[in-house]
């Protein structure tokens, strides 16, 4: 039968690149556009906009939440008969990427900003100007709280880096997020200093996805060595 070998390495490397060109062109895009002023430009310059939506960096993104997705069910299926104890945590898991992929696409997440703000009530929103960073944090919290067992029954090497990737997307969606917020109410979001935590925010959850990945298939490597798909 033909195979496909995936190499860890290889492939990290692939999607490292495609991100680093991501930014890059971001960065170039509004240099131009904002800086030089070629109006030209203004609308391809949106197709590489890490802080727009529907163009080349939400796709891409999308792209690496289906790709953890598509991962965590064939490691939910294949956990699941070899009868493993946390096999269901996979499928939640699994799951959740898929969700976290749709709301990508269509930031539905941002809708949740002007309720919160409604039930908060504050005069000045500081690091919670974007509010939907509120339910966001509970989240996170009770995500914490649900796969902490399943944390401690992964191998330490994996353990290690699942955490540091969600370390990194957490940082970067969140973290960044209320940092973000805070300059945005006092200053706009048309400057330099925006655009910079605005890539950086981008940046972090694209490199975090990348460092699951390349967890999950360190995963697939090590429990199965070799998976076979049958198309009836």
């Amino acid at each position: 039968m033909p195979t496909i070998t995936l190499k860890v390495s290889t492939t990290s490397k692939v999607l490292g690149t495609v991100a680093v060109l991501l930014v890059l062109g971001s960065v170039i895009s509004k240099l131009l556009v904002v800086e030089l002023e070629l109006t030209s430009l203004r609308l391809p310059a949106k197709l590489f906009d890490l802080d727009a939506e529907r163009n080349l960096p939400t796709s891409y993104s999308v792209l690496l939440l289906l790709t953890s997705a598509s991962l965590l069910t064939c490691i939910t299926v294949l956990d699941r008969r070899q009868d493993s104890p946390f096999w269901s945590s996979w499928a939640v898991l699994a799951l959740g990427f898929f969700a976290m992929a749709f709301d990508e696409g269509f930031r539905f997440h941002e809708r949740l900003i002007d309720p919160v703000r409604v039930w908060l009530d504050l005069d000045t929103f500081g690091i919670l100007y974007f509010a939907w960073v509120v339910p966001g944090l509970l989240l996170v919290v009770v995500c914490g709280l649900y796969f902490s067992r399943f944390l401690l029954w992964l191998e330490r090497p994996m353990r290690s880096k699942v955490l540091l990737a969600a370390f990194l997307y957490v940082g970067g969606a969140i973290g960044v997020e209320l940092l973000g917020g805070y300059h945005a109410e006092l200053h706009g979001i048309e400057n330099w200093t925006y655009r910079l935590i605005a890539t950086a925010e981008e940046s972090l959850e694209m490199l975090g996805l990348i460092v699951f990945i390349r967890a999950l298939i360190d995963y697939c490597s090590l429990h199965f060595k070799a998976i076979r798909f049958e198309f009836r």
